[in-house]
């Protein structure tokens, strides 16, 4: 996976064209579900970058990528993704810190290339850990936030900005439990203002 990353530009090996197409593929999908028309830029200078939690949110588990976008595009915060750094997975954590860093700096020179100022990590409990403890701090070095995506997620129900209704649910009781998930603060918001 990491000589596809390094020789083609993700994990999965896709040309950068057809990882646009896939991107597309996504959010048409959205629009004909539930009627939104999502935009969603793809290489191209944006207030955040969206870094889905991994590849397979482009094949596999569409639905996660399906939130992801929804959820951005309701709180009405201008994002990109890209097609050279597309998911926040870091196998490299596995290998060596040689790969970990290859990875992780991919994502940061894509931050800036793009211009962004804030970075959204999806969720990926070892794509997080890399994240929050390299790329966050290299991220400041060039004035650039990132948060997770539960983050943005749980303020903007805190905030009333989303509404859930839990009739939705069927009667049952859905908890979210990920250790990689430390309390925070989403200090990003004080440089926004509001969504």
């Amino acid at each position: 996976m990491i000589d596809n990353l390094e020789s083609v530009g993700n994990f999965l090996g896709l040309p950068e064209d057809v990882l646009r197409e896939v991107i597309l593929n996504v959010v048409n999908q959205v629009r004909l579900e539930k009627g939104v028309d999502i935009k969603v830029k793809i290489n191209e200078p944006a207030y955040a970058l969206l870094l889905p939690s991994a590849c397979a949110d482009y094949t596999v588990a569409i639905n996660t990528f399906k939130g992801y976008v929804l959820l951005l595009s309701e709180l009405g915060i201008d994002f990109t993704l890209s097609t050279k750094a597309p998911d926040i997975t870091n196998y490299g954590l596995f290998m060596d810190e040689r790969h970990m860093k290859l990875i992780a700096d991919r994502i940061v020179e894509e931050a800036r290339r793009l211009g962004v100022k804030l970075v959204v990590a999806g969720e990926c409990g070892h794509g997080w850990r890399v994240f929050k403890n390299y790329v966050i701090p290299r991220l400041r070095e060039f004035g650039i936030e990132g948060t997770h995506i539960l983050y943005i997620a749980a303020d903007a129900i805190r905030r009333g900005l989303i509404r859930l209704d839990p009739s939705a649910n069927g009667g049952l009781t859905y908890i979210y439990m990920d250790h990689a998930i430390t309390p925070g603060v989403v200090t990003w918001l004080g440089s926004r203002g509001s969504y």
